[in-house]
């Protein structure tokens, strides 16, 4: 088990004309000066319940509009170092709720996720670790398969673990892991002991700190 503890920090602004009388922002991560805003962690329309706020607003007549976000999968997997997909290691990704409506058993498809060459990502998943560990090992994925947990991931707040599958639940209890967490399964993870060490730590700077700063050799933005 690896553990990391991360503090970078990024500003985002929205370059959007602002809301009419009446209007609605459903936004993803981002500041910004709206009438009425409801502000996501993500991507509003990614397991943000911005489809049913939509349908809400639609069926009281209330105009909106959606600001897109980076969905938490891909912002906590490049903050702790390693990517969701690899052409020597992942050639597919899923992201999964790990928590569904009303408390209800998570029914997932757990053969199409045991598969080799994949990632899979679970949003809220830390109240049914045990399912998520039982399930992919019963579907044929290897107890030493990496994960890891992502919790407050892209904030000064943010630290991940890297695990197995076979000691998910023991490291989440261990570690006192806590939502907002991310649970990450398969090989790519593993690359994490690569690249995460090497990662320059970035800090959004003013416009003059950064320019002063473009010319040093050796730093690379991907």
């Amino acid at each position: 088990m690896t553990a990391f503890q991360h503090n970078q920090i990024c500003h985002f602004g929205l370059d959007e004309a602002p809301l009419a009388p009446g209007e609605v922002a459903i936004a993803g991560a981002g500041p910004g000066d709206p009438g009425l805003l409801t502000l996501k962690g993500g991507d509003p329309f990614i397991f943000g319940r911005g489809g049913e706020e939509a349908e809400y607003l639609i069926e009281h007549g209330i105009g909106f509009r959606v600001v897109p976000g980076i969905t938490s999968a891909s912002g906590c997997s490049s903050y702790a170092g390693f990517p969701l997909t690899h052409r020597d290691y992942a050639q597919s990704v899923t992201f999964v709720t790990g928590h569904c409506k009303g408390d209800r058993d998570l029914e997932l498809n757990w053969a199409a996720l045991a598969v080799p060459h994949h990632t899979t990502v679970f949003y809220m998943g830390l109240a049914n670790a045990e399912l998520i560990r039982r399930e992919l090992q019963r579907h044929g994925m290897p107890a030493e398969t990496p994960v890891a947990l992502v919790e407050r991931g892209t904030t000064p707040e943010q630290r991940h673990v890297l695990a197995t599958l076979g000691e998910l639940v023991e490291v989440i209890e261990r570690e006192a892991f806590r939502p907002p967490t991310l649970i990450v399964v398969g090989e790519v993870v593993s690359l994490a002991e690569t690249l995460a060490p090497a990662m320059t730590r970035l800090a959004r700077q003013p416009d003059d700190a950064l320019a002063s700063r473009e010319s040093v050799p050796g730093r690379v933005a991907l």
